[in-house]
């Protein structure tokens, strides 16, 4: 299973994607593209992300985003997600849930 991670979409986005249950890329939307404006989603660092696991959009099983986001924004973010990745699922997670299933899911344990 491909899972991809987006969080930060207010302030800081960053995307993180694990494979297998191991995380094989994590990048911050800014460091790639040189600018983050709040509340867009930070398709440049997903693509560093796939490009550094030699994976395509297509592969992405579920894309995971990180609440709180910006007011109103769900619908569309939710919307621009399934086009991006068609054969994904999309989950909208609390932030503190989001924390405690990447050191978990990730982990040996």
């Amino acid at each position: 299973m491909v899972i991809l991670g987006l969080g930060g979409i207010i302030t800081d986005a960053a995307a993180a994607l694990v494979k297998a249950g191991a995380l094989v890329a994590a990048v911050e939307q800014k460091k790639v593209a040189r600018y983050s404006r709040p509340g867009q989603t930070p398709l440049e660092a997903v693509d560093a992300c796939l490009h550094s696991a030699q994976l395509e959009r297509r592969h992405v099983d579920m894309a995971a985003v990180v609440r709180p986001l910006a007011a109103g924004a769900e619908t569309a973010l939710h919307l621009e997600l399934r086009a991006a990745f068609p054969n994904a699922q999309v989950l909208l997670l609390d932030h503190h849930a989001a924390h405690a299933a990447s050191a978990y899911y990730a982990s040996p344990f």
